[in-house]
Parts: structure tokens; sequence; C-alpha cells
């Protein structure tokens, strides 16, 4: 580089012939890779490059263009080695100032470079254009329903079903319900919209809390009795949904509004799941149809099992058996406790409002497939009794709260003008000023025909049982006819019950041919006691 070097002249001399090897940077087939390679660059003696005068040869580092590098006359580009329609090159290249061919490097491969650019630009839109569609690709669903072979085992994304139709009571549980059955599959519902058949007392659940999955089977028999069974599973987010669902369903059974409903008997079941109600329900018609109801909540899940039978309730047993399989299955799936062996036992109905009083479905109809019961809401002591308490029952002394309801039985034509009903609740602060009080009520009761000539009394005797947590109840009951003309008379029932520290009298007035009858009123006593034990 001490002296300025151009390039070489054209010539036709072959270069192998000549010893002379050619330019590597020149573009194989072209004028210039036959052309000799220039001479070794002489190392300079000074650090100070020598300057060429070159017309426009400015630095790259002037920012402009690669096609911009000379501003003056350029030389012609020559004609490709493969490109034979490519017009012949003007042999007008342009002089240096010192009278010497010198077109540089860069004007003289403008060609190749600008290819270069143009090449690499369109790669350069093209792997933009890639990513852009590839990632819309990856944004949008796929819609092939085939994944991708793989020779190693992989995790499936897909949701497993908690609870399938397989989970619910099939002919073979339903067996354990009543031995001798001949059980078929009436339908089998595997939504939500799809499952309208209802249990007993029950009604629609909570409209904010949804279950995420729902199966729902009926079962049925040919029997005269008409033996049948619905059996409801769902599934919730979570196991505090299910017990809100739980709580609600277990409200409307205990309370059980349904008319003619009566609450027959009611149940315990440990060793079933986490959260258990039975009760068993019968509408009053002809002939009386029983359901027998049981509700389980098994983690996140719950089970819902209704069996009706007419003329005789089935037995609980046998209800819980039928579920076992169906709920050691699902268990583990819904994050709850298994079954293991069930125990079943006699128990209060649940509570309702407003706790400690009867309520219109534990009343039973006094002729079959007629009436309906309603209730007023408590409130203070009117009832000045039948005339044998000899006592004032809304002033004696003793009670620290004291409150009555009024019962009526409508749509029965047959119901005489004088039947009702009325309960009176009393307070107390002990258990021993309890029983005195009951103890004084009862004792005048029963020493009425002695302060009354045309009192006739008969002593029904006292039931005894266990209320709420075990505590003792017990009632007693009594019928008085009082004579008020002498050919006619007034008929009363009345109960006497007692719970811890309250106390309730039960004031019916009824007929001969309209009234309780012993076992309608054994059990009206017991469940007074047991609903006090709720209080």
């Amino acid at each position: 580089m001490g002296s300025d070097v151009g390039p070489a002249a054209h010539t036709d001399a072959d270069p192998a012939a000549t010893g002379e090897q050619g330019n590597p940077f020149a573009r194989p087939g072209s004028d210039s890779s036959t052309a000799p390679a220039p001479p070794p660059l002489v190392p300079a003696p000074g650090p100070v490059m020598p300057v060429r005068d070159l017309d426009g040869a400015e630095s790259f580092a002037s920012g402009r263009r690669m096609g911009a590098v000379a501003d003056g006359p350029t030389p012609a580009p020559r004609r490709s080695a493969v490109s034979s329609a490519t017009p012949p090159e003007r042999d007008n290249e342009a002089q240096t100032t010192s009278g010497e061919q010198s077109p540089s490097w860069v004007m003289h491969h403008r060609r190749t470079l600008i290819l270069w650019v143009v090449g690499a630009l369109v790669a350069a839109l093209l792997i933009v254009t890639g990513f852009y569609f590839a990632g819309r690709r990856s944004a949008e669903p796929t819609t092939s329903p085939i994944p991708p072979t793989s020779a190693s085992p992989s995790t499936s994304t897909s949701p497993v079903p908690e609870v399938t139709s397989e989970d619910l009571l099939t002919v073979k549980d339903a067996d354990k319900i009543v031995d001798g059955a001949s059980w078929v599959v009436v339908d089998t519902a595997e939504t939500k919209a799809a499952a309208t058949r209802r249990a007993a007392c029950l009604g629609a659940d909570l409209p904010d809390v949804n279950p995420t999955e729902t199966f729902q089977r009926a079962l049925g028999t040919t029997q005269d009795d008409q033996l049948a069974a619905m059996h409801q599973m769902d599934v919730y987010a979570n196991a505090g949904a299910a017990r809100q669902v739980q709580t609600q369903r277990t409200a409307a059974l205990a309370k059980c509004s349904d008319v003619p409903a009566f609450i027959v008997s009611a149940s315990t079941i440990t060793g079933l799941g986490d959260d258990v109600t039975q009760v068993t329900v019968s509408f009053q018609n002809d002939p009386a149809e029983f359901h027998t109801v049981l509700l389980v909540r098994t983690g996140r899940a719950l089970t819902m099992l209704d069996v009706a039978r007419n003329g005789k309730a089935v037995d609980v047993e046998g209800v819980a058996t039928s579920l076992l399989r169906s709920l050691k299955d699902v268990c583990s799936r819904v994050d709850g406790r298994c079954p293991a062996n069930p125990v079943v036992a006699a128990a209060v109905p649940p509570p309702t409002e407003p706790r400690g009083w009867l309520i219109a479905s534990d009343l039973e109809r006094l002729r079959a497939g007629y009436g309906r019961w309603t209730v007023t809401e408590p409130a203070d002591v009117t009832s000045p009794g039948m005339g044998c308490e000899n006592l004032p029952l809304a002033t004696e002394p003793g009670p620290t709260n004291r409150a009555q309801r009024t019962y009526l039985l409508t749509q029965d034509d047959s119901t005489p003008d004088t039947f009702g009903m009325d309960e009176m609740v009393f307070d107390f602060e002990d258990n021993a000023k309890t029983r005195a009080f009951t103890t004084k009520l009862i004792n005048n009761l029963l020493s009425c025909k002695d302060r009354v000539l045309t009192a006739k009394v008969t002593d029904g005797g006292a039931v005894n049982g266990v209320g709420v947590d075990g505590v003792a109840v017990s009632a007693r009951m009594i019928t008085i006819d009082q004579a008020i003309s002498d050919n006619s008379s007034v008929r009363y029932q009345l109960v006497v019950s007692i719970a811890d520290n309250r106390a309730s009298y039960l004031l019916a007035s009824v007929t001969n041919d309209y009234q309780f009858s012993a076992d309608q009123a054994k059990l009206l006593a017991m469940r007074s006691a047991q609903r006090l034990s709720q209080s």
C-alpha cells in the first residue's frame, strides 16, 4: 500500500499458463476471476496511510449507503458469465486523475453487493413473516383431535370426571333395599338440566351455587306397593359449596312443607360419609305414600336417595347399605370420607324454626286424603284452658317466659267447628322448677273428676324418650270428656311434656268421631317433648 495499485488490465492469457493466481473474491466465471490477483501489499514504513486520489471514494464511516460510495462517473458493470443475454459492457472506464485506470473494488462488484443486500432483506422479511404466522398459529386452538405420537408416556391434560353415571344406584345395589324386589332402571340423566326429578320435601337448590357435575337415576318395580327409588349425585367446586347446599337441603327436609307430608321418623347414620341426614315422611293419602330420604355429603359430592313405597316405609338400614358401593367408588375422587360399616339409630327429626315448637309436618291428618294443617306464629298466652287445669295458664307463677300458638286443620269438610289445638310453651330457670310446674298441672288434670262432677278423666299414660344431645324427655297423655248437656259432651286430648327446663301443654278440642288415634296421640306426645329439647 506504499503506492497506488489499480486493477490489472484485462488480458486473454490463461492464468494457469502464466502461473498467476486469479482473484479469490471475484465471482466465478467473470472477467475479474481470470484476472491475475494484485501483487502483495508492501507494508508501509509508517502508521500514516497514503491518500488515494480516487474521485468520490469516501469512507464507509461517512454514513452513506453502499450504492452511493462514489459520486463521479463509475465503470459500467461487467457482463455475467452465466448471462449471455446481458449486453456487452461499454469500454469507457473512468480514469483516475493520474491517467491510470482505477475503478474501485466496491464499484467493480456493485451488482453482486446489491444482490446480496436484496437477498438479505428478502430473507429477513421471510423470517419476520414466518414468526408472525407461527405466533398466530400458536394462539389459535388446534382443530386436530389426534395428539402427536410420542414414544414416551405423557400426562393427559383432559379433566377426568369425578363422578359418572356408573356411580349411580344399579339394580344390584337396589336389591339390598328390599328382599325379592324386581328392580329396573327407568331413566338416567347426566346433566343438571335433565335431572328433573325431586326427592320428597326438597325443592330447587340454591340458585347461586351450581354443581360442576350432576347425575340422576330413577329405578322402579312392578310390585303392587309401587316400590321405587330416585338417586342423584352432585359434585361441587369445593367442600364449602357442597356443605352450603347440604345445609339448605337439610333445612328443607327438616321443615318438609310439602302438603300433605307428615314426618314419621328420623335416624342418625354413622360411618357413611362426612354429613348424613335421614328423614322418613308420609304423604297421607289413600293409600299412604312413604318416602325414606337420605342425604349424604362426601367431601365435594352430595348424594340424595329417596325410596318410596305405599303402605309402609322401607327400612333405613337397607337404604344406607344400598349406597355403599357408590360411595366407596367416589369418596377418594371427591376428597371425602369413605364409608365403613354404617350404624343406624333412631333420632329426633332435624330442628327447624321456630325451634322448640311443633310444626305443621309433625301433625297427622285425621282423615286419609283430606285436610291441611295451618299454624300461627308464637304469641302471648291467651288460652283459659279447658277448665280442669285449676291454675291460670297466662299468669301462673314460675315460668320466666311463656308463649302460645294455634293449629287448625282446614280443607276437610268433616272437621268439626270446635276442632283445633293450642300449644303453650313455658320456660323455667331450672329443671326442678319445670318439674314442679308440670307435676302440679298433671295432678290437677287427673283429679278434675273430684272437682267437676261432669268430667270424665282417662289417663293415657306416659311416654319417655331421648331428645337432642341425649336430654331425657317425657310426656303424659290425658283424655277428658266434659259434659255440656244431658246428651252431649266435649272431648279434650291433652299432653303435658317436659325437656330439661322447658315444658309444653297441648290442648286439642276433638270429638268421638274426629280425634287422634291412640298411636297418633302417642307419637304426638313424644314429638312435642323432642321438639322442646331443640330450643
